[in-house]
Formats: C-alpha cells, sequence, structure tokens
C-alpha cells in the first residue's frame, strides 16, 4: 500500500484503516477486561502488566503482547478476535 500511497493512488490505505479502531480503542479495552476479572490476589500485577501492554498498543501499534495475553488466557477469544481482524 506505501507504494500505491507515494504513487498518489487516492484509495492507498483504504484496507489497512479499519483496524486502528481496534488495536487503539478494542485491544486496551481487551487489556481492561482481563484486569477486572483477574483473581483479587493477582489483580495488581495484573493491571501493572496490562496497562503497559495497553499503552504499548495505543501509541506505537504494536499489539502483540496482549494478543500473546490472549492467547494463553483465552484461546478461543482469541480465535475469534484472529477471524474478525484477519
Amino acid at each position: 500500500d506505501l507504494a500505491r500511497f507515494f504513487a498518489k493512488d487516492p484509495t492507498a490505505g483504504t484496507y489497512m484503516t479499519g483496524f486502528f479502531p481496534i488495536m487503539m480503542f478494542g485491544l486496551p479495552a481487551a487489556c481492561l477486561a482481563m484486569v477486572v476479572t483477574a483473581k483479587p490476589s493477582k489483580r495488581k500485577a495484573t493491571a501493572g502488566m496490562m496497562i503497559g501492554f495497553a499503552l504499548t498498543a495505543f501509541i506505537t501499534g504494536i499489539t502483540e503482547p496482549i494478543e500473546f495475553a490472549f492467547m494463553f488466557l483465552s484461546p478461543l477469544l482469541y480465535a475469534v478476535h484472529a477471524v474478525l481482524t484477519g
């Protein structure tokens, strides 16, 4: 898509923009859900880790830490996420 963008194609990036709301809001919300559902004894440690993951996804677009957490905590939810986001 970058080559098309630099060639001044007005439709370049059309299919890439749909992932940004998921990356900036959906996955950080999933982090919040993981914190809320954590055991009370582990909630503080989980919150520290998930806040870092959520900020990383929101600021830099690196979503792998959240997705790895998903993969091991809820494989079914990860499969749904993978199908819906491509």
